[in-house]
């Protein structure tokens, strides 16, 4: 049974709209994550560090506070990961059985997508609230791109997984770089529109919230919601039988 015209087009929607979650998410990884956070955190972390008696002065000082910082910034990402590792699986074998992976991955992007450009109010001094709105956004991240995956197989044909996730790939590199091409410019030229360096970073995390929430539009409104996975108890005699071959 060959395909209509229409459910061609239909499908090639499924697939960019698929595509662009990739799109959108990457903007954090690419412009919060990796470039603009880390140094951003030490240096409104740094000040909290100094040695009693110390003031900012003090090359050697500042050099160890800023180390301190460094530090906790990386204990974080430690954090993030674990916790992220801990609380995946059991959210996306939740999303298998419900029938509601959809739904979940846009819980997830609701909440990383709000706590990503909360970091807009992140200041000097504020290194607690920037660790707590990291982690957090970190762990949504993480299940959001888990839950993404998960939903490949019910948007792809089988024969199209390879050409559709690697399509997925490049979108999220072109629409990370993009993002932190823009937020790059504005860093680099903040002074000649009357921004401090340390503003142009606060609206770089600021876009990245709202880059990702706006290009998940297309997966929410042409990503159907795949059907539940129901959960199968081992009838007694095929547990009998399995601990019998082991």
């Amino acid at each position: 049974m060959q395909n209509t015209p229409q459910a061609d087009r239909s499908y090639s929607r499924r697939i960019r709209a698929w595509s662009f979650y990739d799109w959108a998410n990457h903007a954090y990884i690419t412009t919060t994550a990796s470039t603009f956070f880390p140094p951003f955190f030490i240096a409104i972390a740094a000040p909290a560090f100094l040695l009693a008696g110390k003031v900012a002065g003090d090359a050697d000082a500042m050099a160890l506070a800023r180390d301190t910082a460094s530090n906790v910034y990386a204990l974080s990402v430690s954090l993030a990961l674990f916790a992220a590792a801990i609380l995946a699986p059991i959210i996306g074998t939740l999303a298998d059985i419900t029938g509601r992976r959809k739904r979940f991955l846009l819980l997830a992007t609701g909440a990383g997508g709000i706590l990503a450009s909360m970091m807009f109010v992140l200041t000097t001094g504020m290194w607690q609230l920037a660790l707590v709105l990291y982690i957090l956004t970190q762990v949504a991240m993480n299940i959001a791109l888990g839950l993404s995956s998960s939903l490949l197989p019910h948007v792809a044909h089988p024969a199209d997984l390879n050409r559709v996730s690697s399509q997925g790939y490049a979108m999220g590199y072109i629409g990370g770089g993009v993002l932190l091409a823009l937020n790059t410019v504005l860093y680099l030229f903040s002074d000649k529109i009357g921004l401090d360096s340390g503003t142009a970073v606060r609206i770089a995390f600021l876009t990245v919230g709202i880059w990702w929430i706006g290009f998940s539009v297309p997966l929410a409104l042409r990503v159907p919601e795949p059907p539940a996975t129901p959960w199968h108890t081992p009838r007694p005699e095929a547990l009998y039988a399995t601990l019998l071959c082991a």
